[in-house]
């Protein structure tokens, strides 16, 4: 059930980070703290990271963005 969701990105409204996780064509912006519809807590919301609970088993699941193009975060064109 953890696998299922792949995180398509965060951001950080008022202080308080966010993240945008999608699962089965759909797409929820959660919250620490927020626990989703299947038993699944967000234990944790990082820049590039969040961490997903199982509510009855207490299995942690971490998922992490890719890593930007490039060695040093540039694209091919040089960019930012």
């Amino acid at each position: 059930r953890l696998g299922e969701y792949r995180l398509e990105g965060t951001l950080e409204r008022r202080g308080e980070r966010q993240a945008f996780l999608a699962r089965d064509g759909e797409v929820y912006c959660v919250t620490r703290g927020e626990r989703l519809d299947d038993g699944v807590i967000v234990d944790a919301v990082g820049p590039r990271r969040i961490v997903l609970r199982d509510a009855e088993s207490a299995v942690t699941h971490t998922l992490t963005l890719a890593s930007p193009p490039g060695r040093d975060g540039r694209d091919a064109r040089g960019g930012p």
